[in-house]
């Protein structure tokens, strides 16, 4: 399972063979749309302070923070 979740823009091309052959015979995905993904990268995402902690011991790299809250 990907440690993080995030919205994402999502069209046909980015799905595999299976799915993409499945929208094409039910005719669904003709435009991109918004779903809520699982990933192994993330911008701009909220994580509390103790997941955050197990995803650092977990080896993530965290590049930027924008913000901290105590």
């Amino acid at each position: 399972m990907t440690p993080i979740f995030k919205n994402a823009e999502i069209g046909l091309s980015e799905v595999s063979e299976h799915m993409q052959a499945f929208a094409e015979q039910h005719d669904i995905m003709i435009t991109p749309r918004r779903a809520l993904i699982g990933s192994y990268k993330g911008d701009r995402i909220l994580l509390g302070t103790p997941l955050l902690n197990f995803y650092l011991e977990q080896g993530l790299v965290v590049t930027r923070v924008h913000r901290a809250v105590q």
